[in-house]
């Protein structure tokens, strides 16, 4: 709780100002006739002898030659008020609130309210931890400044591009409630026992469509207005906000503000009224496009054998030919290899190779599986045992090997 409210043991001496006064209802009756001379005394006490006295809980003074000794019912100690503080007393023990709210205390909270809030709609929209959430934020210079200025913040972007696509969701509900949206007219959902399910929904993002012309710009805003290209994801959230062979013209996008700006002409006109983009001078250079794509996700997702050339890394390994038009350069690679095998020449597929599927296992509670247990039991189709997943079953669904990470930095 003191890590999460900030607070600190400090002396308090220098910044707290304190004054003292009698209680006059305590010594009248102990001390009668020499009363008035001890509360002359205990008025003139400094900052000094009013620490001394709370750290003594007491005190012991001379009055016309008699030894008095005063106790905390004998006095009332007051602080003052100080500006942008909250002081509060009660018996030796002093707190002050630090209630001034500077920039980056105001971004900190801004980025951990953020998340909070996310968390409370991924609960109150009975979503799972595990669960793959389509999310759309609006343009903000804070939520961007909170970003830039809180270096545990990363951002995944999930650009939506305009064109067709399909949208999918393990939510089947929801892509029912939006299946009359989607274009063409047709759909799937389907719901297994309500335990399980999944809608797949065809969809096409319009630029003359207000509302999508405003999430295109979103997106755009929070890339060119996040200063660290290691602290964002670039992705359409393939397939829902485009596929991911849309990257090339979402890079050329970023790096070339005239070709940006010419498709934000051609917008729904009250989204561009409301975009900042124009105004927006930044374009990524190749260098920042590599890291963004490449090493940023590797490291941010602990992969240390990935987004690197150094000895011991995965070849993974993508040539370009350096060509006027980035978004031809990046759609028609050179040459890939995958783990050290070449699989595409001029832009053509040569060889098909299976990749990996990574995942980490950390460590919990086993008891917890008691619980979890019993709760199958009352009300799921299914047992504990059967729900799990070994990596032999994720290996023969998905296809591909699967490969364990530590769940500690590389």
């Amino acid at each position: 709780m003191g890590s999460e409210m900030c607070i600190r043991d400090r002396d308090t001496s220098g910044v707290l100002v304190k004054s003292i006064k009698p209680n006059f209802k305590t010594l009248g009756p102990k001390y009668g006739k020499i009363m008035k001379q001890i509360a002359a005394q205990v008025n003139q006490f400094t900052q000094n002898d009013i620490q001394e006295f709370e750290r003594n809980q007491g005190a012991t003074i001379t009055v016309e030659g008699q030894q008095v000794e005063l106790d905390s019912n004998d006095v009332e100690i007051i602080t003052q008020d100080i500006p942008g503080w909250l002081v509060q007393t009660e018996g030796g023990l002093t707190v002050a609130l630090d209630i001034t709210i500077s920039k980056a205390l105001k971004e900190e909270g801004i980025a951990r309210e953020f998340v909070n809030r996310i968390q409370n709609l991924r609960k109150d929209s009975g979503f799972e931890v595990t669960d793959k959430i389509a999310l759309k934020i609006l343009q903000h210079n804070e939520i961007n400044e909170a970003i830039n200025n809180n270096k545990n913040v990363t951002a995944d972007v999930g650009q939506i591009m305009f064109g067709q696509t399909v949208t999918t969701s393990g939510d089947t509900m929801m892509q029912y409630y939006g299946h009359e949206h989607g274009s063409p007219k047709k759909w799937t959902v389907m719901d297994i026992e309500c335990e399980m399910g999944c809608g797949v929904v065809p969809f096409r993002y319009r630029d003359k469509s207000f509302v999508n012309a405003l999430q295109w710009s979103i997106g755009l805003e929070i890339f060119l207005q996040v200063n660290n290209p290691w602290r964002v994801f670039l992705t359409t959230d393939h397939p829902n906000g485009a596929p991911f062979t849309s990257y090339p013209h979402l890079i050329k996008l970023l790096m070339n503000r005239s070709f940006r700006n010419d498709h934000l002409s051609n917008l729904h006109p009250e989204a561009q009224r409301m975009s900042n983009l124009s105004s927006m001078d930044r374009e990524y250079s190749l260098y920042e496009i590599a890291i963004m794509t490449r090493a940023a996700p590797a490291k941010i997702l602990g992969l240390a054998d990935q987004g690197h050339l150094a000895a011991g890394a995965t070849a993974n390994i993508t040539v370009y030919r350096k060509q006027d038009d980035i978004e031809k350069m990046f759609a028609h690679p050179a040459y890939v290899f995958k783990n050290g095998t070449m699989i595409v020449k001029d832009g053509k597929i040569i060889e098909t190779v299976k990749g990996v599927t990574h995942v980490v296992k950390p460590e919990y509670d086993k008891s917890i599986e008691k619980s979890l247990r019993t709760y199958f039991d009352k009300f799921q189709t299914i047992s504990l045992d059967n729900f799990k997943i070994s990596n032999d079953e994720m290996e023969e669904c998905i296809g591909s090997q699967v490969v364990e990470h530590p769940c500690t930095k590389p």
